[in-house]
């Protein structure tokens, strides 16, 4: 089910069950555990504010603390890691209760053998893993709203990229987002950012200098709509090292019949990964921004090609005769239609 080394905090006070667990847990083939016992809550608190775990086995009844508040205070202290409990009969009510507050299972300790058990803590660690997702793929359809919205609202260009920067860097799972707008195919004159630590002045200062970091320089190189940075790829030469070095970063055209307006790109969480679902959500982003660029580019082409008729046309109407004036309103009422 699972091909790494899972790393469990059993919390248990009862020595039996301990060694019975640990038993289980080495018997198992389709997974290697590496079990961590702990036989009190506040000492069992005080590991996982650590990190390090990727699930925990948990008895409701400790020496230190007994029922639901049990499951609670070990949820309230890591609420990201899965919680599978270990009951008795007697339990099993209060278990079902954890399950609704957020515990991902539990298990009767008289009933529990090796397959259950292991079973029980792959699949929570993987429906943690959905839950998570899914909760980010949501935040994400909430950028696009409010996106989409600042796009139909705001009219100001520096305004709207930058509040769209904004919007991305409070997405659950990234925690930067940039946007630079071209000049021509390789220069930039306007660049945009939210979330980094750093100074965004300086990056805006190498991007617009053509000190380009090697992300902006494949970016450009290439032909892609969308461009995902390994984890692995060397950023030494970035003024956003420290922002990004050991992260996914999603980059991606801003570009519109066959016009290429700028770059997206957006830094993600160090536990994050760009599914295929993803990538067509900042698609999407990508896509509305370079629209509404393209649109009112044209707009400002369309209006200064009107001024530019009726100023000749003022200059015509006086040297032609009606037949001609009509024939240039019905020419100009074309045009602008």
């Amino acid at each position: 089910m699972v091909d790494k080394r899972i790393k469990v905090l059993l919390i248990e006070d009862n020595p039996g069950d301990v060694r019975l667990i640990q038993e289980m847990l080495s018997e198992a083939s389709d997974a290697t555990f590496d079990l961590e016992c702990i036989d009190r809550l506040s000492a069992g608190l005080e590991r996982l504010s650590e990190g390090g775990f990727d699930t925990v086995l948990l008895d409701l009844g400790l020496p230190d603390s007994e029922g639901l508040d049990t499951f609670e205070r070990v949820h309230d202290q890591a609420p990201e890691v899965p919680i599978v409990m270990l009951t008795g009969l007697d339990d099993a009510t209060l278990a079902i209760e954890a399950l609704n507050d957020g515990a991902q299972d539990y298990l009767v300790k008289s009933h529990v053998d090796s397959n259950s058990l292991v079973r029980s803590i792959c699949y929570a660690i993987e429906r943690r893993k959905a839950e998570k997702h899914i909760r980010h793929l949501n935040s994400v359809l909430k950028a696009i709203w409010n996106v989409d919205k600042l796009i139909a609202t705001e009219k100001e260009r520096d305004s709207l990229i930058q509040n769209v920067c904004d919007a991305l860097a409070e997405v659950q799972g990234y925690d930067a987002a940039w946007l630079g707008l071209l000049s021509d195919g390789r220069t930039f004159d306007m660049v945009k950012g939210s979330g980094f630590r750093e100074d965004i002045s300086r990056f805006r200062g190498d991007v617009q200098g053509g000190n380009h970091p090697i992300c902006i320089r494949n970016a450009l190189d290439r032909s892609d709509l969308l461009l995902v940075m390994d984890r692995s790829m060397e950023c030494s030469d970035c003024s956003f090292e420290s922002a990004y070095t050991g992260k996914e970063v999603v980059v991606i055209h801003i570009e519109h019949a066959g016009k290429l307006f700028g770059l997206i790109a957006v830094s993600l969480a160090t536990d994050v990964t760009a599914d295929e679902e993803e990538k067509e959500f900042l698609k999407a982003v990508a896509s509305d921004i370079a629209l509404t660029l393209y649109n009112r580019k044209v707009e400002e082409m369309r209006s200064e090609m009107q001024k530019m008729l009726l100023q000749k046309g003022m200059h015509r109407k006086k040297s032609c005769g009606p037949s001609c004036q009509r024939a240039y309103r019905r020419a100009f009422l074309r045009y602008i239609r």
